[in-house]
């Protein structure tokens, strides 16, 4: 399941649009471009995870507080994650899928975040944590279990800001290159 998609720096409409990137692939080369793209994509991640943490850490997102915009957890469930020695709050368990969120290049193309397919959750063998992630996001007539959105909209808000986002990292990392952007 894909979060986020990393364009390559030569499709980036910014900088396709004008000189600014014929001369930054020119100064990195193809291998260095390819590096810069993988550290980008790598630090997206933290960044993305780091907001993952603040929304279930505060127990809201932006301005969406969970108990208020969320259907209430079943009373059932918060007693089973009281007995486990869970926190019975929102997106709060195992921490499992909040650590299965990786980064990978996709088809040779570009870089991705999300989850990989073939990775089980250990409560759930039989399910990628991708189709979990989705159904906790959508929610599921099935089994009762209303959607509690958060893998997305985090990814849609960092999505909107990508470029701003690239421009502060070449800023703490390259900042050489900021004269391109």
């Amino acid at each position: 399941m894909i979060l986020i998609k990393i364009l390559n720096i030569k499709d980036w409409r910014p900088l396709s649009t004008t000189h600014r990137l014929d001369k930054l692939l020119e100064e990195l080369g193809p291998e260095q471009t390819e590096r810069l793209e993988f550290q980008f994509a790598n630090w997206l991640l933290k960044l993305y995870k780091l907001k993952l943490q603040e929304a279930i850490k505060n127990q809201k997102l932006g301005n969406r507080i969970f108990k208020q915009a969320y259907t209430p957890l079943n009373k059932k469930y918060v007693k089973d994650k009281k007995r486990k020695g869970q926190s019975t709050g929102f997106w709060q368990a195992t921490g499992f899928l909040f650590k299965s969120i990786t980064f990978w290049r996709h088809r040779g193309k570009y870089y991705v975040i999300g989850f990989k397919k073939g990775v089980k959750h250990p409560s759930n063998k039989k399910m990628d944590v991708g189709k979990i992630a989705i159904i906790l996001e959508k929610g599921s007539k099935k089994n009762n279990l209303p959607a509690r959105p958060l893998f997305n909209p985090v990814a849609r808000m960092l999505s909107k800001d990508i470029f701003n986002l690239f421009k502060r990292f070449i800023r703490v990392n390259r900042p050489k290159l900021m004269k391109y952007l």
